[in-house]
């Protein structure tokens, strides 16, 4: 299954050499796909091209919980463009998903 950053995206994210430094890599790159699909109502990780809105939220989370460090406010603000293009039609709707329609708003 392909995710929204490869693994080396993922790897220069958290600063570290190799996949072997984090075990757990390919787990947090999951699920900041599900987080960023239950968001948005898409799954950015099926797109030809991923979207460099989805890859930035991508990143903030990966950071968020390998450091355990609080998530930036920019995430809020990808994830507000990413929806804005579901709601948009720019991209398609997949389906219900997380109790509400793609492109509602979430709390």
């Amino acid at each position: 299954m392909p995710n929204i950053l490869t693994q080396q995206e993922a790897i220069n994210s958290i600063r570290i050499v190799q996949s072997s430094d984090c075990p757990e890599l390919q787990t947090l790159m999951d699920a900041a796909d599900d987080t960023i699909k239950s968001a948005t109502g898409h799954d950015w990780s099926a797109d030809e091209t991923i979207d460099p809105s989805a890859k930035m939220a991508a990143r903030l989370l990966i950071i968020h919980l390998f450091f355990g460090s609080p998530l930036l406010d920019s995430y809020g603000m990808y994830i507000g463009q990413l929806d804005g293009k579901v709601a948009n039609g720019e991209v398609s709707q997949d389906t219900v998903y997380g109790g509400r329609q793609y492109g509602e708003k979430h709390i």
